[in-house]
This record gives structure tokens, sequence and C-alpha cells, in this order.
């Protein structure tokens, strides 16, 4: 089974990018493909840009990605009370290859926040935005107050740390569930 992870932004000192390289870490029986932040350069999307550039060839690699995963890890940054301008646009690019994009895709939605609020924001948009692309979350979790509950690439409170192993394990188990059921069809 092959595992995408993506942080929903692009800055090189995201949080949500640290927690998702967190997480991709304690993924030992999987194969988990990390998405690098600076992967997509795009355009704001438009009709009038898709149709003077086309979709661009990182989002037509990245739709096949998808197709050919079994599960998504993503991270995703609350600005202003919704999703980062980046994410969106990205969104709204890989719609334009397939409206269902994350038909049966298993995922496991993070946000986390410097304030007490954790990104619950966002994850409530998500779930939302998720579904009417056919992805399925089966575990999620806000994850607030990051900068007292992580340094130097660990969790320090290990109740916070117990809840992100308990969703990432239920995240996992969906992904070997559906795998069987597969099989068995």
């Amino acid at each position: 089974m092959k595992i995408l992870a993506l942080s929903g932004t692009n800055s090189c000192h995201s949080i949500n990018q640290q927690l998702l390289i967190y997480l991709t870490k304690q993924i030992k029986q999987l194969s988990v493909d990390l998405i690098p932040y600076t992967t997509f350069n795009l355009p704001i999307y438009s009709i009038d840009m898709e149709q003077f550039v086309g979709i661009p060839e990182s989002i037509k690699f990245f739709a096949q990605q998808l197709r050919a995963s079994d599960g998504l890890i993503l991270s995703i940054p609350e600005h202003n009370g919704n999703v980062t301008a980046y994410f969106k646009n990205l969104i709204d690019w890989l719609s334009r290859t397939d409206q269902q994009f994350l038909s049966h895709t298993k995922i496991f939605l993070l946000s986390t926040s410097a304030q007490l609020v954790g990104g619950r924001q966002v994850l409530q948009i998500m779930n939302n935005c998720i579904h009417s692309f056919g992805g399925e979350i089966t575990a999620q979790l806000p994850l607030s107050d990051f900068q007292d509950a992580f340094a130097d690439g660990v969790i320090l409170d290990p109740k916070i740390e117990m809840a992100v192993k308990t969703q990432l394990m239920q995240f996992i188990q969906s992904l070997f569930d559906h795998n069987q059921l597969m099989q068995a069809s």
C-alpha cells in the first residue's frame, strides 16, 4: 500500500509541515511519499488561465499519484479562518483533472496552530470539501498550541502523543480494511 503526505502550505517554516514530517516517520510498515511543499508552483486558477496554459504537468502528475495511492495524509494550516490560498489553488487545479480526484481515497486530516483553536475551523471546511471530491476522512486531529506541544521533532505531552498515534492507527487500519475488501471482491 502507498500513502501520500501533503501539507497545504508553501512555507518552509510551516508547523503543519513539521507535524507531517513527524507523522510520516511514525509509519514503518507502509510506503509513504512526503510531497515537498515546493512541488507546485502554479498560476492562480481561472478558466482563462486554464485555456491559456492548460493544466500544469505537475497537477497531472499529482492527480495520477493520488489515483495510484491508497491513502493521503493532509496537514492543512488555517489562514484567516480558511484554507491557505496555496492549497485552495491546488484544489482548484486538481478539480479540473477530475471532479472526483479523491475518489476512494482514505484520508487522515490534520491541522495545527499556535493558538488554542488548533485549526478546528479549517478541519470543518475540509470535511465538506473532501467529501465533495470523493474522499473519505477516516481519521482527523486538530493540534492546538503547537509550540507548547511539539519541540525538536517530538510531541512533548504524552496524552497528545497518544491521541496522534491513535488517529494514525485508525487511519492505517482503514487502509488495511479497504485493501482486504478490494481483494475479496
